[in-house]
């Protein structure tokens, strides 16, 4: 698999807000009451060309990725697709595992998420090690170590159509957190982008009047700054989904939005970063990586 950049700065905003979610997602977990005979493991997901050569379950078959047959090529770039699975919210502080072209049938079902089967799509398999989130309800010392694996603990599959980018969807496998059992989740792909803003206004005390421009069906995301005195970068990003949807939605609008550059005038905080010489650049548009490098 290709070497991938680093993460965009943003990247550090979205995983606080992951790291709520996947905190409220285990509270209301079940305990872990048995183990399962065959766990997934990335050595079974085989490519060649670019496409998957091996059948790779996850879950024991809710998701299932064939090997599709060899008359069947492509109709959509990797690179471009690869590039837009990485970009997927969905995933946020996931590693990349493996990404190919297959037939994927999903037997799990979720409202307002299209149904999937024998799919010529793209598939990036990406994992999250539940060992990494606080566990703060646990007793000290009480540990998860004798916990049964469960199939696909910590993995994901991020599967968007071949011939039309869509359907673009996400499944979460029943993975293992803070000694609790978070049920898989089967949901429309959202693709975290960097859009265009214009300065509406001029630098005053530190804050930025921005307008910016959210492509249709998208909402802002959050907003990343960093540079120094003499330059700061702002980048704005959008959320948006990552195929057509099948439902009415906001078209493409010009939102304002204020932009904080310094520390603020709180008691103890720094001197000011910015000033009126301060250089106001725009960061890169287009897709943000929010899932990790492949493991070397």
């Amino acid at each position: 698999m290709r070497r991938m950049v680093k993460t965009s700065t943003v990247v550090l905003v979205l995983l606080t807000m992951m790291a709520l979610v996947w905190s409220s997602a285990v509270g209301a977990g079940a305990p872990i009451k048995a183990a399962h005979s065959h766990r997934f493991a990335p050595s079974e997901a085989r490519l060649a060309d670019g496409r998957y050569i091996s059948t790779i379950k996850l879950d024991g078959g809710v998701v299932t990725i064939r090997p599709a047959p060899k008359h069947l090529r492509p109709q959509s770039s990797e690179r471009e697709v690869e590039t837009k699975a990485w970009a997927t919210e969905n995933v946020l502080g996931y590693r990349a595992v493996t990404f190919g072209f297959g037939l994927v049938t999903i037997t799990q079902h979720a409202g307002g998420v299209p149904h999937v089967t024998d799919l010529p799509a793209w598939v990036g398999l990406a994992y999250v090690n539940g060992a990494t989130y606080s566990c703060p309800m646990i007793r000290a010392g009480s540990g998860t170590s004798k916990l049964p694996p469960l199939q696909s603990d910590g993995y994901a599959g991020v599967v968007i159509g071949d011939k039309t980018g869509g359907p673009a969807v996400v499944y979460k496998a029943r993975s293992e957190a803070c000694g609790r059992v978070v049920k898989s989740s089967l949901a429309n792909a959202l693709e975290a982008i960097s859009v265009p803003w214009t300065p509406n206004g001029i630098l005053v005390s530190e804050l930025l009047n921005v307008q910016v421009n959210v492509p249709p069906c998208g909402g802002i995301g959050g907003i990343a700054t960093g540079g120094s005195a003499a330059a700061m970068t702002i980048t704005v990003y959008a959320l948006v989904p990552e195929s057509p949807v099948a439902m009415s939605c906001s078209p493409r609008r010009l939102v304002n939005h204020t932009v904080v550059l310094g520390p603020g005038s709180t008691p103890g905080a720094p001197p000011p970063l910015v000033s009126s010489g301060t250089q106001i650049l725009h960061g890169a548009l287009g897709p943000v990586q929010v899932v990790g490098a492949v493991s070397e």
